[in-house]
């Protein structure tokens, strides 16, 4: 399945989401699918690529091999942008349902108050019910007191 293949099944309703889609936002979204030999040039790739509003960059890392994500999340904090990595080696698999690529690696990066204000939107609905907390932390959601996802926590 290529890259363009993945993204549109993303953007299909699923009952295990509350009969929203994987992404619910992609549909609304520019993505720019672009290819990097390796982590350290989709890292510099990712340091200088500028996003518009609702744009999503999808960076193929071809050797397949992932570099130190929160370091990169760091220096792309400054510029209000988060990278999350897509490993069809590891697997994202909520209630039986895959939501990773079948092959490769990708870097998803997109702005990180857009992706926030999603989180707090689909945190009023069912759609983080069916996510362990396994996968909850792998998107960067964090624990919190109350039980609710929301604000990047859950």
């Amino acid at each position: 399945m290529s890259i363009v293949s993945w993204i549109k099944t993303l953007q299909l309703p699923q009952p295990v989401f509350a009969g929203l889609p994987v992404c619910p936002y992609a549909h609304r979204s520019i993505v720019t699918v672009v290819a990097c030999e390796c982590f350290d040039d989709a890292a510099r790739l990712a340091s200088w690529l500028t996003l518009p509003k609702d744009s999503i960059a999808v960076i193929e890392i071809r050797d397949g091999k992932i570099g130190v994500i929160d370091e990169l999340n760091e220096k792309l904090s400054e510029r209000d942008l988060v990278a999350l990595v897509s490993d069809a080696s590891d697997p994202m698999i909520i209630d039986g349902y895959r939501t990773t690529q079948m092959s490769g690696v990708f870097l998803i990066l997109q702005g990180k108050a857009e992706l926030e204000t999603a989180r707090r939107q689909l945190s009023r609905t069912n759609y983080y019910r069916a996510w362990t907390p396994q996968c909850r932390r792998k998107v960067g959601l964090k624990p919190c007191s109350t039980g609710r996802t929301g604000d990047g926590i859950w």
